[in-house]
């Protein structure tokens, strides 16, 4: 019988030699490619998935941002999901308002550019120009696990309105956790820890999905897209279509372009994961800048992996579990819960006014 890596693999997967050649047209700029394969394949030598950590190692700890290729997600499933956001997005304001996000105590679902989501907190920065839907991880029927105030309901268009819609969402749901299990894996042998560290503290984690369209703009200065921050989070996987990310790179003072690359993905680390690494793996600032792709519509899914809600994200206990070392002078040597951090830290997130904050 398969595995369920081996199911997982497939041929339509581009070739190590067709991403190279793709990234040297694209904005690839400085950002390293790392093949995954030898962690999905069932039977890689132990050199092979060392190098891979390594890899990951170089990758997160300079940049705190990778393109990963070798992953296992057929190109017909990336091609697809793109469809399918874009099918909702261009479905009559009817429809999406159905899933209002407002309507859900998570803010689950639609939100339409009269929203108040910001990736800029700084004063004087409006909302992004977006619309978005968002689901998050949700308690089944039959699951007798604790539940957690990030466990919720999310809010789908009806069959009627967008038939297979909800299916090809949750599809991709599943298999970015399977990738993020991939990269977890990495990360792990990379810092030399158990190779199983953070697997076992995200196998019930609080993820989220979100697919966002940037509409075309006129004025590119003062309508910007997506401001300077960091994912506050432990790791993201992104999925895009057009030309606009940008990654502040640190050896070149300046910020460098992210493009997409066929039959890859843009991974990298949040703030929980560069403080459980003791900053080793780096949180690193990223945008989407607007004056680089006015006229074209851009479509981007990021996947927000956030660990289980009662996890300890503790520095000292992963510093003793590999190679590490901690500061115990520095408040981020604090071992806080994943949970209510990422709780205080999402609420940063939306712009909110002062008649609501009192």
């Amino acid at each position: 019988m398969a595995t369920e890596a081996e199911v997982f693999v497939t041929s339509s997967a581009p070739t190590s030699t067709a991403i190279a050649s793709a990234s040297a047209n694209s904005g690839y700029s400085s950002l390293p490619i790392v093949d995954l394969s030898p962690l999905l394949a069932s039977e890689s030598i132990e050199s092979s998935i060392k190098a891979c950590g390594e890899q990951i190692w170089a990758a997160l700890s300079t940049h705190g941002f990778m393109y990963v290729s070798g992953h296992g997600v057929p190109l017909l499933q990336l091609d697809s999901i793109l469809e399918t956001t874009a099918r909702f997005f261009d479905a009559d304001m009817t429809v999406k308002r159905t899933c209002d996000a407002k309507n859900s105590s998570l803010y689950r679902g639609y939100n339409g550019l009269d929203g108040k989501h910001s990736c800029n907190t700084k004063e004087g920065k409006g909302p992004d120009k977006k619309e978005s839907f968002t689901v998050g991880t949700e308690r089944l029927k039959g699951d007798d696990r604790d539940s957690s105030p990030m466990h919720g309901a999310n809010q789908w268009p009806s069959e009627d309105d967008l038939p297979g819609w909800e299916r090809s969402v949750k599809e991709y749901w599943d298999t970015m956790h399977k990738v993020s299990k991939l990269i977890m894996r990495g990360m792990a042998i990379g810092l030399g820890a158990n190779e199983d560290f953070f697997l076992t503290r995200n196998d019930d984690n609080v993820s989220q999905l979100v697919m966002i369209r940037y509409p075309p703009i006129s004025n590119a200065e003062n309508n910007g897209r997506c401001g300077e921050h960091t994912d506050c989070g432990f790791l993201t996987i992104l999925h895009q279509d057009q030309p606009g990310l940008e990654v502040w790179s640190q050896a070149e003072k300046k910020f460098i372009c992210a493009d997409p690359i066929p039959g890859t993905f843009v991974v990298n680390v949040g703030d929980m994961c560069s403080r459980w690494t003791n900053n080793r793996f780096k949180s690193t600032l990223h945008r989407v800048n607007a004056s680089r792709n006015t006229a074209s519509l851009r479509h981007s899914i990021p996947f927000f992996i956030n660990c289980n809600w009662n996890c300890l994200v503790d520095p000292q206990e992963l510093a003793e579990k590999s190679e590490g070392h901690v500061d115990n002078s520095s408040d981020f040597a604090k071992p806080v819960k994943a949970g209510p951090y990422m709780l205080q830290k999402l609420g940063l997130m939306w712009l909110e006014t002062a008649s609501s904050e009192q």
